[in-house]
């Protein structure tokens, strides 16, 4: 248990793959990693966490009862897909490079989800999200809980 809870904690992974036949591990990830992990519709080996955007899969064996190997990877491959699909729906638009011999150069991109617009901010330059005093009230909001900490904790 210790290497499996040492593997998951060190690991931010979108997709867990759990290989085995028994619950064992999906049990462990559900109960130390992702609280709201449930099945997906359909499925009894594939699981998704809302909360954390993850995707469980328990099993990856050609002998899985109940099924063949072509169905129960056909099954698996769309739910993988579907979840892929889903985690890509703001990523679109164009990507500008120049090509040169054993490599490339990116030029600039467009997309209506960019979130480097420069509507927002000149990087550097000036800035139309905020104020300078928006600055000073995040600033002092922000440090909070360190001067609390260093209030309750005078003696250190």
């Amino acid at each position: 248990i210790f290497m499996i809870s040492f593997t998951v904690s060190s690991h931010d992974a979108d997709i867990i793959l759990c290989c085995g036949g028994s619950n064992l591990i999906v049990d462990f990830v559900r109960n130390a990693y992702l609280q709201d992990l449930e099945a997906v519709k359909d499925t009894d080996w594939t699981y998704y966490s809302k909360s954390a955007n993850k995707l469980v899969i328990n099993s990856y064996h050609p002998s899985y009862p109940g099924c063949s190997p072509e169905r129960m990877y056909e099954s698996m491959m769309r739910d993988v897909e579907k979840f892929l699909d889903n985690s890509q729906r703001n990523v679109s638009g164009k990507v500008y490079i120049t090509l040169r011999p054993y490599g490339f150069s990116l030029v600039g991109i467009s997309s209506e989800h960019d979130l480097m617009n420069s509507s927002f901010a000149a990087y550097g330059e000036d800035n139309k999200a905020w104020t300078a005093d928006d600055v000073k009230g995040f600033t002092k909001i922000l440090s909070m809980p360190l001067k609390i900490y260093n209030k309750v904790n005078d003696d250190l």
